[in-house]
């Protein structure tokens, strides 16, 4: 986790997540924000690079 913040009932995060994939790590970052209703979650959304992901995943060693 990098950082969080939250106001009211709303809570967002941004992350790294990390993904081994033929011999390699893909670094995606994430951010996900969450609604609280209640004491629970009433929305959850993650937002990442698709085009980020994919042109890592391109470089990706050819499987064997």
């Amino acid at each position: 986790m990098q950082r969080q913040v939250a106001q009211g009932d709303t809570v967002m995060s941004e992350r790294v997540d990390r993904f081994f994939l033929q011999g390699t790590w893909l670094e995606i970052p994430v951010v996900r924000g969450f609604v609280l209703r209640d004491g629970r979650i009433a929305l959850w959304r993650d937002y990442f690079d698709l085009l980020g992901y994919q042109e890592q995943k391109r470089r990706l060693p050819s499987p064997r």
